[in-house]
């Protein structure tokens, strides 16, 4: 295994990218804010991929980007403690989680989360064998999973999901992150049929933590605030941005809400940012 020294210079960028996983190269400029121009921090990148602790992918899209992520046979002797694993065939996945994790905290609706390499033992522990994409801390809801979904599974991975959240006995939410369509539709579908096949205790339990959340697009920042978002939960049935009101906000159950609760905890900023 390669050992690599890193610089004090170097330290702000690698520690944002260990935080963040994947980034594209201007958002892991501002998110690291190195004291150095952008031309030198575009050197040092540079460096860090010669020196083979990084790599770099270009999208070929009409509107190319540059993403920045770990080598991670060299990560781990930076960051001994820590697994992680970054594959080329979860690239583009990883990329996306990345992305709409930097637009929830554009929207100040995440304040502290966690990706699966930085997940400690207690934690680890309550999701073992159903590892989410990322956790999200709230001490107010009990925090939740999210997964983001980016393509249609089958119904036994679905069910495979569900039945390993339910036997960790988690007792924060499960959040499936989409913005296709027809995935939502089918997580509805295939979540509803799971619940009819379990106790009514756990059915119960199971509805009261799940949420399904559409949007049209996981990475711009106008996508929040687009009519056609909707959030579904099997006791709050699906709400749509547009037709909600203030006076529908105040008197939705006074209990666990989630994701919901805190997307809509400010309504204005909501719609209009």
């Amino acid at each position: 295994m390669s050992i690599f020294y890193a610089k004090d210079s170097h330290s702000e960028i690698l520690w944002t990218l260990n935080k963040y996983k994947v980034l594209p190269m201007n958002v892991l400029f501002k998110k690291a804010k190195p004291c150095v121009t952008y031309a030198r921090f575009k050197k040092i990148i540079n460096y860090l991929e010669e020196k083979k602790v990084i790599k770099t992918k270009v999208t070929h899209t009409d509107r190319k980007v540059k993403f920045v992520y770990p080598n991670t046979e060299v990560w781990r002797s930076l960051f001994p403690n820590q697994q992680m694993i970054v594959k080329n065939d979860s690239l583009f996945h990883d990329a996306i989680v990345s992305k709409f994790i930097n637009l929830l905290e554009s929207k100040d609706l995440v304040h502290q989360f966690m990706l699966p390499h930085e997940y400690d033992d207690y934690l680890l522990d309550l999701v073992k064998g159903a590892e989410p994409d990322f956790y999200i801390s709230d001490p107010r809801t009990g925090g939740f999973a999210v997964e983001v979904e980016l393509t249609l599974k089958s119904r036994s991975r679905y069910y495979e999901k569900f039945s390993k959240f339910l036997k960790n006995k988690a007792y924060f939410n499960l959040l499936y992150v989409t913005a296709d369509y027809n995935v939502f539709i089918s997580l509805k579908k295939r979540f509803e049929e799971y619940c009819s096949k379990l106790d009514e205790d756990s059915s119960n339990r199971f509805q009261s933590l799940f949420y399904i959340l559409y949007v049209q697009n996981l990475t711009t920042k106008e996508c929040l605030s687009d009519p056609s978002v909707e959030i579904f939960n099997a006791l709050d049935k699906c709400w749509h941005v547009d037709t909600v009101s203030c006076k529908l906000i105040n008197e939705l159950p006074k209990r666990n809400q989630g994701v919901a609760n805190r997307l809509y905890q400010d309504q204005s900023s909501f719609l209009t940012t």
